[in-house]
């Protein structure tokens, strides 16, 4: 056992691209190595913007043997007489073996040839000049670039490639750019070739050469330097461990400075104040003990200044450019009102084909109507958030937003704040832009997740209208992270309305765009969140099978999904063997219907000739009713159940009814009675769907 090192030296990688990179290197090596029967410990990473480098601890010096079964041809046309013929002989060469090892095996079909194939076993260091090559072309970035007349490509120029098994140099090159022992050491304390004799030294040795390798420790040091630089200019640190992410990827040997900015632009919103310094600077910034914002930022910096003043004052010039032209995006703004930004929103194109942001918020304002009387709002809830649908773009136009995009909706809330809207209006302005992504922060405000549905809505809806739907390598308008964030307001706010009815509305606005029939374009846009909805409920640990038979019965009102999904696996959980057969009655009743010519509506109590007919109509009646009480009292797990408890029934009405009766009317009257039992269940589940 040894250890390998492998490290790609390169130009300043961007710093978003590193991490992603070393995940696809290590899941790669492990993969493969694994693949190829290679043995190791453990896979530790390194990295800094000039490098991607992994240690793999305890790498085994050669392949692990393996031995595999091979079957061969029949022996009754292998062997004739008991010596080998053609075929046994062509299957020894095949696998690699004499004749004589030959064995015969009795199998279900009769006696067939078999023998032992034993793989052959190769050097780690020989299957690795392979693999390091393989992987080097295969790491995948965002945008990747070409330089000097190479065809290979990566993030940026490779300068070279260090490859050692523990003292031994693995040879290999690329277009001319060769492995060797030697890294570089910092571009400016360092500027030179490092010697890496092991692969223990790696770390120790770049450390002396002024860079910090591991990205943990990088990440630690900044983390323990800007807390203490915080309390040193009398506040704390806040905390963004994204600009901390993003800061250890952009340094090999961190330096932290403190700077100050004029108490004047203290009159900024602290939002204004923190995005001006970490969108173009990447600055930490310094709160008080009410965490609001002192005069203070933190820079870290990639080298050791002989003077730190002239690189702080350097800093502080820069921020002090940034704040004095938010400053004036401020004023201006101050002095401007709603109604001008929004005639203003006139000429910002929301789609070519669905027209300008004006005609959009137009159309959200009356999405906005419609599903807050379909949740229940009030009056004046809903006086609300129609005013917040009609102002909540309008800050797309300003002049910080212009400048911050990152800012919109916060600027409108704080815009509508100083401009004497309610709270309730201000907040929802910012907060119809949640959720941002997946388990992101949802609106805390009514207002908020009524206009957000609303939002949203219309741009799915809108896009579908004319055929924009995504594919799986393009979704331009973010429609499946709108279509997830509605799913999560829904379910998490207890929206208890029909999807497909705000769906419906929202679509008939964009009638004059239709480019398909609308009830086909609205079947579109609920198997589209169908599919959201399955996927989410498979990431949260519930079976597919479950998920697909609840979505696929009905998924119209969303927190009624997430609880017949809930209901179901506790049925099945509680009693798996009764689960079972319910589930195989039911199919049952299922196929029986689909194989019916005709499917009465009605049931004629005086047709039925058993007990077991009639026990069974009678309990489905009496579930039908309690279900039904159940479930519009919202207790969709109790109603369940209650349907559940018609198994014995069921049971026996199969055990000793007949229901393709040689009477006609007899026959179509017990199909009428299974179809008011499938009835009961349609609303659940459709448990053809379920395994087991």
């Amino acid at each position: 056992m040894t250890d390998f090192l492998f490290e790609i030296s390169s130009e300043e990688i961007p710093a978003g691209y590193i991490s992603p990179a070393l995940d696809f290197m290590s899941s790669f090596l492990e993969k493969n190595l694994l693949e190829k029967r290679i043995d190791f410990r453990e896979i530790l990473r390194f990295s800094t913007p000039r490098r991607l480098a992994l240690i793999i601890k305890d790498i085994s010096e050669k392949q692990k043997e393996a031995q595999t079964k091979v079957m061969g041809p029949p022996e009754k046309v292998a062997y004739k007489d008991g010596k080998p013929q053609t075929p046994a002989i062509k299957f020894a060469e095949k696998i690699g073996i004499d004749v004589k090892d030959i064995q015969i095996e009795e199998t279900e079909k009769g006696r067939y040839l078999s023998a032992v194939k034993t793989e052959d076993a190769f050097f780690t260091k020989d299957i690795l000049k392979e693999l390091l090559v393989e992987l080097v072309k295969k790491i995948p970035f965002p945008k990747s670039m070409r330089w000097a007349d190479l065809d290979m490509t990566f993030a940026r120029p490779v300068t070279g490639f260090t490859a050692l098994l523990g003292t031994e140099l693995i040879e290999f090159g690329i277009e001319g750019i060769k492995s060797s022992k030697y890294t570089t050491g910092h571009r400016f304390h360092k500027n030179g070739s490092v010697l890496i004799e092991t692969p223990d030294e790696y770390e120790k040795n770049l450390e002396n050469a002024f860079v910090i390798a591991d990205t943990k420790k990088r990440r630690n040091f900044i983390k323990e330097q800007i807390k203490e630089a915080g309390i040193k200019a009398g506040g704390h640190v806040f905390e963004d461990n994204d600009l901390l992410d993003e800061v250890t990827n952009l340094v090999e040997y961190p330096v932290v400075l403190t700077g100050k900015f004029e108490d004047r632009f203290l009159n900024l919103p602290d939002e204004v104040l923190y995005t001006a310094m970490k969108k173009h600077q990447k600055y930490f910034a310094v709160l008080d003990d009410n965490e609001k914002m002192l005069p203070y930022f933190i820079t870290i910096s990639n080298i050791k200044p002989l003077d730190e003043k002239i690189v702080i004052n350097g800093n502080e010039r820069v921020l002090r450019a940034r704040l004095s032209d938010a400053d004036f995006f401020f004023d201006v703004d101050s002095k401007t009102d709603f109604d001008t930004w929004n005639r203003e929103l006139e000429n910002v194109m929301f789609q070519a084909k669905l027209g300008s942001i004006k005609e959009k918020v137009s159309r959200v304002v009356k999405n906005t109507e419609f599903i807050c009387k379909k949740l229940g709002f009030n009056e004046n809830e809903i006086s609300d958030a129609k005013t917040t649908a009609s102002i909540c773009k309008a800050d797309l136009v300003s002049q910080m937003v212009g400048e911050f995009a990152n800012l919109q909706g916060i600027m409108g809330r704080i815009y509508a704040e100083n401009k004497g809207y309610s709270e309730n209006i201000a907040k929802g302005i910012e907060e119809h832009y949640m959720p941002v992504g997946a388990g992101a922060k949802l609106p805390g405000t009514k207002t908020g997740y009524a206009v957000s549905i609303a939002d949203k809505l219309d741009s799915i809806c809108g896009c579908f209208s004319i055929g924009l739907v995504p594919t799986g390598a393009s979704d331009p308008y973010a429609l499946r992270r709108q279509c997830i964030g509605i799913i999560q307001i829904l379910k998490e706010k207890r929206g208890f309305a029909s999807l497909r009815e705000m769906a419906e509305f929202s679509l008939d606005q964009f009638s004059s765009f239709m480019t398909k029939d609308k009830d086909i374009v609205l079947d579109e846009i609920m198997e589209f969140f169908a599919v959201r909805m399955e996927q989410i409920l498979v990431d949260e640990g519930y079976l597919r099978d479950l998920v697909m038979a609840v979505i696929s019965a009905d998924c119209d009102v969303i927190p009624n999904v997430w609880e017949r999904v809930s209901a179901i696996t506790l049925l099945r959980e509680s009693d798996k063997e009764h689960f079972s057969s319910l589930a195989s009655g039911f199919k049952r009743v299922g196929n029986i219907l689909k194989k019916a010519d005709t499917v009465p509506s009605s049931i004629d109590e005086s047709l039925f000739e058993s007990e077991d007919e009639k026990n069974l109509y009678k309990k489905a009646e009496a579930v039908k009713e309690k279900s039904a009480v159940f479930a519009k009292e919202g207790k969709i797990k109790d109603a369940l159940f209650e349907v559940a408890s018609i198994k014995d029934e069921v049971d026996s009405f199969f055990d000793n009814v007949m229901v393709m009766a040689e009477d006609e009317k007899i026959k179509n009257n017990r199909i009428a009675l299974l179809s008011n039992i499938a009835d009961i269940f349609k609303g659940f589940a459709d448990f053809s769907r379920i395994s087991g």
